[in-house]
């Protein structure tokens, strides 16, 4: 199984730096990127990513937003959200439309544990 993956954020650096690191997971196949929640938005209606990484903060539309459209659109897709700060995380709440949200301080040390139980592990 490969876990098809749609990198979301504004700053093109950091989309170059996320798509290396997932191309060395194993499984991993970044499919797309997107600068916007907008493109996010239009790229998962071509795409049909199983995992879906979007910052928050982004122009024209933010990650909140953006996946709450592409949840509807897309259903299967597993969306995680990160922001530049843990106190900057949105509240829990049942509106909420991603799988997990995090501090993009800790990105890199929890997408190999997501990873492994997208791929069905422990």
């Amino acid at each position: 199984m490969t876990i098809r993956t749609l990198i979301v954020d504004d700053h093109a650096f950091f989309r170059k730096t996320l798509r290396e690191y997932l191309n060395d997971l194993d499984s991993v196949e970044v499919v797309g990127e997107a600068g916007n929640g907008q493109e996010a938005i239009e790229a998962a209606g071509r795409l049909h990513p199983s995992l879906v990484i979007m910052d928050i903060n982004m122009p024209l539309l933010d990650g909140l937003e953006a996946s709450a459209i592409i949840r509807q659109n897309e259903p299967d897709s597993m969306m995680v959200l990160y922001t530049l700060r843990s106190t900057n995380l949105p509240p829990a709440n049942p509106g909420l439309r991603a799988d997990m949200c995090l501090a993009k301080e800790n990105l890199f040390d929890e997408l190999p544990g997501l990873i492994k139980r997208l791929m069905g592990g422990s």
